[in-house]
């Protein structure tokens, strides 16, 4: 009874929270967990050595969660130094429940203050050797033949608050584990497995990502071919967060990356969902490099045609930024503008269409042409008023100018 007193008393504080109550219990709070990491004995006589430990458990999972709760009311309540060590010893706690709780108290604390708890880093590291690579994990813990993968998820979460381990030991077992779960991973048609499995793996990706230049070439070759499986899925979400993590990925490695799997993006473009377009417009923005930026240029006009309000601006600028940055014939660039001018008229702002000028009167030697070109599109039945005001200045200035 005590026990069950004690987790319902956690329980109420966790939920109700406030200032008030993080400053008047934090204390017995944390007295509480300190108390399940030493020996101790229950009044009742009748309680086995077994049961001690899982009524231990029970409670200190409980009190490391409202531990948390108020943390994250009043950050005050909590002396961060004094929980380094002991921090360190429960990761090392053989209930997996606890450890679980435990993360997510580290992860509270490493948020506000990454650099100081990085010394537990290793114990981190050992946590996932020991379920991904040995799959050390009691039944309980199993989730569809996973081994606990939502504190798979949460090491994984507080790595990337960190660079790759210099100590060359914990670097291969950090590569020993992200290769286990980017590689070995099975992702089962059951739904549920499927989720728990696609969340392990999303923040393996998101980790090998965040370390960059520093992580292993074919853990970086593995992540690319699976994001090229991922965008292509039916599920939307997976599309999305994959087409995210193929975007943070082309801008800290390079575009040559992810350039392979130009097509599918552009086939995302068409998706039904607005947030999985508008995800792949980022990452066509991203990808596009001398090699590649009339192609992508021109795919985009033709999708500007097509596209609904919701997109049409964005792409405009898109566009607009692409072929200036990129166009190694003003002819092309002008061309290109024009014909974004005459499809999407009214999403062309002043600053897009003012710049084609500026770069026109900039450039002598695109004068003539410029003015031919504008002449000829005012000249059509159906014009925009931006196009009419974009081929006033255009045929004007240069004239001034001469």
């Amino acid at each position: 009874e005590l026990i069950h007193g004690q987790t319902l008393a956690l329980a109420a504080v966790s939920n109700i929270g406030g200032n008030d109550l993080a400053e008047a219990l934090a204390g017995d709070v944390q007295r509480l967990i300190l108390g399940t990491m030493e020996t101790k004995q229950y009044n009742n006589v009748a309680v086995s050595a077994e049961e001690e430990v899982r009524n231990k458990s029970l409670v200190c999972k409980k009190a490391v969660l409202c531990l948390l709760r108020l943390y994250r009311t009043n950050p005050d309540c909590l002396q961060a130094d004094d929980w380094m060590k002991r921090l360190a010893r429960l990761l090392e706690d053989r209930d997996l429940g606890v450890v679980t709780s435990v993360m997510s108290l580290l992860l509270g604390l490493a948020s506000s203050n990454p650099p100081f708890f990085e010394p537990l880093v290793p114990y981190v590291i050992s946590i996932l050797n020991r379920l991904v690579v040995t799959r050390s994990c009691s039944a309980d813990y199993l989730y569809y033949r996973t081994p606990c993968p939502w504190l798979q998820v949460k090491c994984l979460r507080l790595l990337q608050y960190y660079k790759m381990p210099a100590e060359k030991t914990q670097a291969e077992l950090l590569n020993e584990v992200l290769g286990n779960i980017l590689i070995k991973t099975e992702v089962s048609e059951s739904q549920n497995k499927s989720n728990a499995d696609h969340s392990v793996l999303f923040e393996a990706i998101n980790l090998v990502i965040n370390y960059a230049s520093d992580a292993a070439s074919y853990l970086k070759d593995q992540v690319c071919t699976l994001l090229g499986r991922f965008i292509a899925v039916k599920d939307p979400n997976i599309r999305y967060l994959g087409l995210d993590a193929m975007t943070r990925m082309a801008k800290l490695d390079g575009a040559e990356v992810v350039q392979m799997h130009q097509s599918t993006v552009l086939e995302s473009l068409k998706d039904i969902d607005i947030s999985v377009r508008k995800r792949a417009l980022n990452l066509l923005y991203v990808l596009t490099d001398r090699s590649n930026a009339v192609i992508i240029v021109s795919d985009l006009l033709t999708h500007l045609a097509e596209a609904d309000s919701a997109m049409k601006e964005d792409i405009v600028v898109k566009i607009a930024i692409l072929a200036e940055k990129f166009a190694t014939d003003l002819h092309w660039y002008v061309n290109t503008m024009v014909q974004v001018l005459q499809v999407a008229g009214d999403f062309v702002a002043e600053a897009v269409w003012y710049r084609v000028v500026q770069i026109v009167i900039n450039n002598s030697s695109i004068h003539e042409y410029a003015a031919e070109k504008m002449l000829a599109t005012i000249e059509r039945k159906h014009t925009h008023d931006n196009v009419v005001a974009l081929s006033l200045i255009h045929i004007s200035e240069p004239t001034r100018q001469a």
